[in-house]
């Protein structure tokens, strides 16, 4: 408990009620919270022992070492981290209260224990210690006395198994990068399924410093724990990982972590537990420390990204296809009926409403059907300009019928025309509903069901309500002019649906 204490970076604060509370990492805590049960008198063991030294783990060292003076001028010197590295350092052990060699056997017992430990997902430190007279040279590195071990268990959060299992299915890869060592993370990746139904892979630094960096660029692809992990180290993965074509999203909250979380292409850093240094380089914060918001982060962005190609899909069919037909009139006899068959107003409030409900669309009940697209590539390919033309000509067709038809009843004039406003209208609404994601069905977002109503209802008021089609000057329509409207509209939805389909 004395060196749970003294070789230790977390401090003990008391806040206005004077009561105390820890800061520091969780593990160090964690250490300090153990010796508050066990009735230690934590003032009492930092007043008597004043701190002159620290050698903190480094690139090269998985052990904290940090001497004291106590009163009677002796040196306590204080040992704590990976286990077979500090037993390394040992030359002796307590057992009983009695200090005996440390043989060869029990280093052996010493390491078998760590591994079952360790097996068991616990995060395991070791312990040693040394009393220096006041005149003698103080060694860290040799001659300790081995004490024992301790086994924390991190809990795995709730939910975490169903995040990895939910970002697999979305095509996102996970990888665990850690300071533990390799037994402990490989528990906890099998108890996660880090690998999915596979066995995870596992690179301990001791190998990954042997790797030359092509190598390594190599390697990465299949190996999804990391143990035992300095910070130079994190960067050298997130940067390998970046050159095999991987998008790396990274999350950290120590200041050790900032230079990888900086190369990320997207870094997370933790709002309440991450440090000032981990917030200022992210890209991203988590307000509650709950990596479980990841997945709602993901599904955000790729909704708003297909809604948001779904509208310019409709908008760009929609317009295009007015294109065509004017383009087709112009070369003709219709032209001048055509362009002013429709007061503007009506045409552009009628096209706004369902692009807007199309951003409306909910949000799936499973990620799958928001795949990830490639950063790289624009927005619409090749395949997706054509399907737009497609649509579009489909669109004018159906209107250049309708007006072929008000031709056959009426000859070339106004109401040709406004027929064939008419069924371009009505055949853009119903388009909307072949511009959504693949999979919804039409009663799942209201917003686009009470846009082509609205539009639907604009459309035909100069119809239904008397006196407004004269005052617009809009030419009347029959029942029966409204019905060769409609189905030539509905054609062009059905016709839309099938190449749509065919496409997919």
């Amino acid at each position: 408990m004395k060196i749970c204490v003294l070789c230790n970076e977390s401090k003990i604060e008391f806040d206005a009620s004077g009561k105390p509370e820890l800061k520091g990492s969780p593990t160090e805590t964690a250490l300090l919270y153990l010796a508050m049960l066990s009735g230690s008198d934590l003032s009492k063991i930092y007043h008597n022992r004043r701190l002159e030294r620290v050698k903190h783990r480094g690139k090269h060292r998985r052990r904290m070492v940090t001497v004291h003076r106590e009163a009677d001028g002796h040196a306590f010197i204080a040992a704590k981290g990976d286990p077979m590295e500090v037993a390394a350092a040992c030359r002796w052990q307590l057992q009983d209260g009695r200090r005996l060699p440390l043989s060869a056997a029990a280093l052996s017992e010493i390491e078998i224990q760590n591994e079952h430990m360790a097996a068991l997902a616990l995060r395991v430190l070791g312990f040693a210690y040394k009393i220096a007279a006041p005149n003698e040279a103080i060694d860290t590195e040799q001659d300790l006395i081995w004490i024992g071990m301790i086994g924390m268990a991190e809990p795995i959060r709730t939910g975490v198994g169903r995040l990895i299992k939910d970002l697999h299915r979305a095509g996102i890869e996970t990888v665990m990068i850690t300071g533990d060592q390799s037994l402990t993370a490989y528990a906890v990746a099998r108890k996660i399924r880090l690998a999915g139904s596979k066995e995870p892979k596992i690179m301990d630094s001791a190998q990954f410093e042997a790797l030359k960096p092509e190598l390594l660029e190599a390697v990465v692809r299949d190996v999804q724990v990391y143990s035992r992990v300095n910070p130079s180290q994190k960067l050298q993965i997130v940067m390998a990982l970046q050159k095999r074509g991987y998008t790396v999203a990274m999350t950290g909250d120590g200041i050790n972590d900032g230079p990888a979380l900086r190369s990320a292409d997207i870094g997370i850093a933790m709002g309440l537990g991450g440090t000032d240094v981990a917030r200022e380089v992210s890209d991203i914060i988590l307000e509650n420390d709950d990596i479980r918001a990841i997945r709602r982060a993901v599904v955000g962005g790729r909704l708003a990204y297909a809604n948001l190609k779904s509208s310019f899909h409709y908008c760009l069919a929609s317009n295009l296809s007015e294109i065509i037909l004017l383009t087709a009139a112009a070369t003709g006899t219709a032209s001048s009926p055509l362009i002013s068959a429709q007061p503007l107003g009506i045409n552009v409030f009628s096209e706004i409403l369902p692009a807007l409900s199309l951003l409306m669309e909910p949000t799936p009940q499973k990620l799958t059907d928001l795949p990830a697209g490639d950063p790289e590539a624009p927005m619409f390919d090749f395949a997706d300009v054509r399907q737009i033309t497609l649509d579009a000509l489909v669109l004018a067709g159906a209107a250049m019928i309708t007006y072929g038809c008000g031709m056959l009843r009426y000859g070339p004039g106004i109401r040709s025309a406004v027929m064939a406003h008419e069924s371009l209208t009505a055949a853009r609404l119903m388009h909307a509903y072949n511009c959504r994601r693949k999979g919804r069905d039409t009663v799942s977002n209201p917003y686009l069901m009470m846009a082509t109503a609205a539009s639907f209802a604009l459309q035909l008021s100069p119809h239904l309500i008397p006196g407004l089609g004269r005052l617009l000057k809009i030419a009347p329509m029959t029942p029966i002019d409204l019905a060769i409207a409609g189905v030539n509209a509905g054609l062009s939805m059905v016709i839309n649906n099938r190449l749509k389909n065919r496409k997919s």
